[in-house]
């Protein structure tokens, strides 16, 4: 395979699933920042996984370059395309449909 076309980015792995989660050029550059000074301070970030939705706090130093591409997060807009499953509604005394949690 050519070197050339091989593409990584930085990320830190999701806590709940493993998914490489990418990191804001922000945090990147903060990164590079710190890994060229001698000081130890700890420096976290907050991250949300594009697979799982789960978010939690990471350390700058949990960052990793990975090969290929980041998982592109789904938009709301296809999300709200997508039927919903059958939900059961029921009507109230004034012909409003309400569901059944609430």
């Amino acid at each position: 395979m050519n070197t050339e076309l091989m593409q990584s980015y930085r990320a830190v792995h999701c806590a709940r699933c493993n998914e490489p989660i990418p990191v804001s050029t922000k945090v990147a550059g903060l990164f590079d920042e710190i890994e060229h000074c001698e000081t130890m301070l700890p420096y976290a970030f907050t991250a949300r996984c594009v697979l799982c939705e789960y978010e939690s706090v990471y350390a700058i130093g949990d960052i990793r370059e990975v090969q290929g591409t980041p998982r592109r997060r789904r938009s709301k807009i296809s999300a709200m395309k997508e039927p919903v499953t059958d939900v059961p509604r029921h009507t109230n005394k004034h012909g409003l449909h309400k569901t059944a949690s609430g």
